[in-house]
């Protein structure tokens, strides 16, 4: 036979399944997962929060004995153990949870419009839409300003990072000279301090074979 908790259970069940919810609203596992629930879509219903806190409170007056139904319900509190809430409490604050979470902001890098609630940095206080644009905005703030040693401009950079020039081009201007290979004549630029004499190695083998050669007959 039935118990009456059984009843009201099922009815609360049955009425959420005939309805379609607007606004927040929780999912509950119609076999609860500690009792060999499935995630299976005929699994599942929306309830509202009033209405999950008291399906849980059911579940336990049915299986007063199941040990997992009260580490639920402890948990849907999230409270000390002094603290007594009922469904109209633990509802007024979910909702307001979701509403808060709901303001429409820009993300500070991008700016492109989110909710709280689709924002994907949770760690970053300033809830950028993305890991990434998290990642730009640390970089921009962290950044500071330095010299090119060549042109004299300034230029954003990394505080430890070894970067004295702004771009590639002042570095070739600064850093690399005007080279000519010996053999060929061909013209390319080479860092300061290269002893290079040519292009490639086939140059250098073809010179010094024919500065042998030359040697020879001389």
């Amino acid at each position: 036979m039935k118990s009456k908790y059984q009843t009201i259970y099922e009815r609360l069940i049955l009425r959420a399944q005939q309805r379609e919810l607007q606004g927040y609203c929780e999912r509950h596992h119609i076999i609860p997962r500690c009792m060999g629930g499935s995630d299976d879509k005929s699994n599942l219903v929306k309830l509202t929060p009033e209405e999950h806190y008291t399906a849980h409170l059911l579940l336990i007056k049915i299986h007063p004995k199941h040990k997992g139904l009260h580490l639920a319900i402890r948990i849907l509190c999230q409270g000390s153990k002094f603290t007594v809430r009922n469904n109209k409490k633990y509802g007024w604050v979910k909702k307001r949870l979701f509403q808060l979470n709901n303001v429409v902001k820009q993300c500070p890098n991008c700016g492109i419009e989110m909710t709280l609630q689709e924002s994907r940095h949770k760690i970053n206080p300033n809830r950028c839409c993305s890991y990434r644009c998290a990642r730009l905005l640390k970089g921009k703030q962290n950044r500071v300003t330095k010299k090119c040693k060549h042109c004299n401009n300034d230029f954003e950079s990394w505080p430890n990072a070894n970067q004295l020039y702004c771009n590639r081009e002042c570095y070739k201007k600064y850093y690399m000279k005007d080279f000519k290979c010996i053999e060929c004549g061909k013209e390319y630029k080479v860092p300061n301090r290269s002893r290079k004499k040519f292009c490639t190695k086939k140059c250098g083998v073809v010179y010094n074979w024919r500065r042998r050669k030359e040697l020879k007959s001389g």
